[in-house]
């Protein structure tokens, strides 16, 4: 059976972005480790509205890791190592949400529509005329979120790749497409919080 997203999963992303920013002891995860693909994404409302949630950071593993291991630190590379943006800094803290999306059940499409919208994550993988290698991949909410069609987002996936040129029928039925499921997992700052039994000033 495949490992669910749990919010302890989530309270220890924040457990170890805290002590990272503040150059304190890590806690011991309070989870049973598996072996997971997973992804961390951190969400902010710093400069917005409560509710109006903007990425702020999204990387993960598409190989399976040890969760007691590798979480923690890709909460912290989602944190400061996300190069679309600036590392997160502690005054944002209190704005976060953080996601937590554990991966499985990887199968090979047979074209670039063998998938559903809002259930399957995407692994694209292709080769230009000069043979250069190009891949990327999508979580499942992302095509829901942004309200695509099928290949409307494969073409999304396309640029996400990389790909500089003409999205053409010829090269979308030439991309090698693997589908997965994920679960996943979201608290607040502000939930943490409230998990931890305590409140933290933080200073600008």
């Amino acid at each position: 059976m495949a490992e669910k997203a749990s919010t302890n999963h989530c309270t220890y992303c924040f457990d170890t972005l805290l002590a990272s920013l503040k150059d304190d002891d890590v806690p011991s995860p309070s989870f049973e480790d598996a072996n997971c693909a997973l992804f961390v994404t951190w969400k902010t409302h710093f400069r917005g509205a409560v509710g109006n949630w903007d990425l702020r950071g999204c990387i993960g593993t598409l190989t399976p890791r040890s969760l007691k291991k590798y979480l923690g630190q890709y909460a912290i590379i989602s944190a400061f190592k996300d190069s679309r943006f600036k590392p997160i800094p502690l005054k944002e803290v209190p704005y976060l949400k953080c996601t937590v999306s554990l991966l499985s059940d990887f199968k090979d499409a047979s074209d670039y529509l063998d998938w559903d919208v809002g259930t399957h994550g995407l692994i694209i993988c292709f080769e230009d005329q000069d043979g250069n290698d190009y891949s990327a991949t999508y979580l499942p909410e992302i095509a829901l979120e942004q309200q695509w069609e099928k290949k409307q987002c494969i073409d999304s996936l396309i640029h996400k790749a990389g790909y500089r040129g003409k999205v053409t029928e010829a090269l979308r039925k030439r991309i090698q497409v693997q589908t997965y499921v994920s679960t996943t997992s979201e608290v607040t700052y502000d939930e943490y919080s409230t998990v931890k039994k305590k409140k933290v000033y933080w200073s600008a």
